[in-house]
């Protein structure tokens, strides 16, 4: 059990750091982008380097308090909040040199408090380019952006922030210090500590800096934007323009005809490319050397996908600013959601070669709902955004937000995918985790916090369930999903005001860019492991109910209500994003919803997931935190970073709509029948690729 930070610690702590590293926590470390939540804290921490981050995590340590990693502020799914007990923010804020920077060998070596678009600009000056690119980038900072393993537009072609990483140093929960920046490709010497840490939210350790990989600057850029007659047709365009460009390809977008709408609807300034919206577009990227015309391969992408009638129409941008227009329009889909004001929103990741079968048996789950449905995202690794709003004339209050988000859910499970793409699980999905995630997986995760962090002091409450106390935050005023960072959001992903109306949290939110380091970090004790009843995974999708995982096979601590995120789900086992087990509508997900022949007969439905106890899964906190917090860095569309500097504080990164309301309640347990709200934003914002 950890205890709160008293007036007596705080000054023993004080005493062993320099005179103006603790200080009262300001309103906007206690606040999310959107002001859905409101967390605690006793002090706040602000480290120049790493012995004092050691110094401070010893003493935690010793003395059992609770330690919040954050960077940015930026993530969504409350990874850098924690609305219980008085614990320590430890933000890296100050901690932002650049330590080195190797042309040669295409490593740089950064604090976790750099803030991307600085670490960008550091690489660039010495010719070479730091490809991870997201809508915080000006405020997500490196820890956060790693802890939550943010995304982002370029991850077909240069992969998350955890693929972009040689080396971590990081203080390990009882202060000890792991040097680990290596700037080697090679190196079997043992487990692998660094690709633990990232993605971990900060529950396992604090990153306090990282050896990135560089990539040389690619010479000439092409961007195109071809109408395809369906997603098959743009799977094909995918994989087609793979062939031709190779390596060349930086990003590969997915646009549906409805976002263009929503667009036109809501006058949202963007330069529509066709005089009739068509249904889908394939937005491309390319990157490549001197000696390629990127212009020439894209008319013959184009030429080769109208004779094949894959395309019927298209364009091809002859400047920077047509590029920037095109890009543009795309940027604009999740600003003109946010003003239609989405009824639950997901941000899932299935198998690319089965995105046409979901999109087709999710559109037909939902055909009875009444919905206009926007989906969107990143088709070339497999990313979408797939969000419900209210048809012309209703309100999205008259929805049943739970019932939609474990429709779409259950069906990602059945189809391999994950309910969080790019934001990690930070509490707000923590019951997604445990009623989706693997028993065997989940069990691991458990038995691997409780050997780092015995003591349970790093970010608890995040990504695995605390046994004895409810996971904490409390939804503020509904507030749209959409206006949350792009990609990161981080990160990212703070719930939306659509969540679900059974206080679970509609899909994921943001990305890319939670708290880094803040990631959540919970250890429940090795007895919550799933319980032996769960379900196998690979349990065929249409034996189980909509609302797998009974409640009766869920171990009793586990299963108060109150152990649910404010805007999460409210039983132990029941998904972040869906009701409760128990009260999950008959007809979400109903078996005859999953999948046919797209899904894999092992696809096991929503109730394979572990008992309520089990723990939940890796992600960021600010990549929520990861990336996003240096505790993600989510920061994307695509990890929001919470690791902003101070002056970046999550709210002034947010747009406007989301800053927090003010009656917005301070962090309690949901009360069953609150309204709940979607943890996803409507879709990644993002600023065009750098390649």
């Amino acid at each position: 059990m950890t205890q709160d930070l008293t007036p007596d610690l705080s000054d023993a702590l004080a005493r062993l750091l320099p005179a103006d590293t603790l200080r009262p926590a300001e309103p906007r470390y206690l606040e999310e982008p959107r002001g859905k939540w409101r967390g605690r804290a006793a002090m706040l921490a602000l480290p120049r380097n790493t012995d004092e981050v050691a110094t401070i995590l010893r003493f935690a340590h010793d003395h059992a308090v609770p330690v919040i990693p954050y960077g940015g502020g930026t993530g969504l799914v409350g990874g850098q909040l924690t609305g219980a007990g008085a614990p320590i923010v430890v933000s890296v804020e100050r901690m932002t040199q650049v330590r080195a920077v190797y042309p040669d060998e295409n490593v740089m070596v950064v604090e976790a408090g750099a803030v991307l678009a600085d670490v960008q600009a550091a690489a660039a000056e010495g010719g070479r380019l730091f490809p991870l690119s997201l809508a915080s980038e000006g405020s997500a900072r490196i820890g956060g952006l790693l802890a939550t393993n943010a995304g982002g537009v370029n991850v077909l072609r240069y992969g998350n922030a955890r693929d972009l990483c040689l080396g971590l140093e990081a203080v390990l929960p009882d202060g000890q210090v792991m040097h680990g920046l290596r700037r080697l490709r090679k190196d079997n010497t043992g487990y692998d500590l660094k690709n633990l840490l990232i993605g971990a939210e900060g529950t396992l350790g604090l990153i306090t800096a990282a050896s990135l990989k560089l990539v040389p600057q690619p010479a000439r850029r092409g961007v195109a934007l071809i109408v395809v007659d369906s997603p098959e047709a743009a799977l094909r365009l995918l994989t087609r323009t793979q062939a031709l460009a190779g390596p060349g390809l930086s990003a590969f977008e997915l646009i549906s005809g409805q976002g263009l709408r929503f667009i036109e609807e809501t006058q949202t300034p963007a330069r529509q490319p066709f005089e009739t919206i068509p249904g889908w577009m394939a937005l491309i990227d390319l990157g490549l050397p001197a000696s390629l015309d990127p212009d020439a391969l894209l008319e013959e992408v184009f030429a080769w996908a109208f004779e094949e009638g894959v395309a019927s129409d298209g364009v091809i941008a002859q400047s920077d600013q047509q590029r920037q227009d095109l890009w543009t329009l795309r940027e604009s889909i999740p600003d003109a959601n946010r003003k239609i004001g989405a009824i639950a929103s997901h941000d899932i990741s299935v198998p690319i070669s089965l995105i046409p079968g979901f999109l087709a048996r999710a559109d037909a789950a939902l055909d009875g709902f009444d919905v206009r449905i926007n989906a969107f995202g990143h088709l070339g690794d497999g990313n979408l955004h797939y969000n419900a709003f209210p048809a012309p004339g209703r309100t999205r209050d008259a929805y049943d937000a739970a019932q939609i988000s474990r429709v779409v859910h259950d069906l990602v499970h059945d189809f391999e995918g994950a309910f969080s793409a790019e934001h990690g699980v930070g509490r707000l999905k923590v019951a997604d985790l445990e009623r989706y995630g693997d028993p065997a997986r989940l069990a691991a995760m458990r038995a691997i916090k409780a050997a780092l962090d015995p003591r349970g002091i790093m970010n608890p409450g995040a990504v695995l369930r605390l046994p004895d106390a409810p996971i904490d935050g409390a939804p503020a005023d509904d507030a749209p999903a959409d206006d949350a960072p792009a990609d990161d959001a981080p990160a990212d992903d703070a719930p939306a005001d659509d969540a679900p109306a059974d206080d679970a949290p509609a899909d994921d939110a943001p990305a890319d860019d939670a708290p880094a380091d803040d990631a959540p970090a919970d250890d429940a004790p090795a007895d919550d492991a799933p319980a032996d009843d769960a379900p196998a995974d690979d349990a065929p999708a249409d034996d189980a109910p909509a609302d797998d995982a009974p409640a009766d096979d869920a171990p009793a601590d586990d299963a108060p209500a109150d152990d649910a995120p404010a805007d999460d789900a409210p039983a132990d086992d029941a998904p972040a994003d869906d009701a409760p087990a128990d009260d999950a509508p008959a007809d979400d997900a109903p078996a005859d919803d999953a999948p046919a022949d797209d899904a894999p007969a092992d696809d096991a439905p929503a109730d394979d997931a572990p008992a309520d106890d089990a723990p939940a899964d890796d992600a960021p906190a600010d990549d929520a935190p990861a990336d996003d917090a240096p505790a993600d860095d989510a920061p994307a569309d695509d990890a929001p970073a919470d690791d902003a500097p101070a002056d970046d504080a999550p709210a002034d990164d947010a747009p406007s709509d989301d800053a927090p309301s003010d009656d917005a309640p301070t962090a309690v347990a949901p009360t069953e029948g609150a309204p709940a709200t979607p943890d996803h934003p409507e879709g990644d914002r993002h600023d065009p690729p750098t390649t």
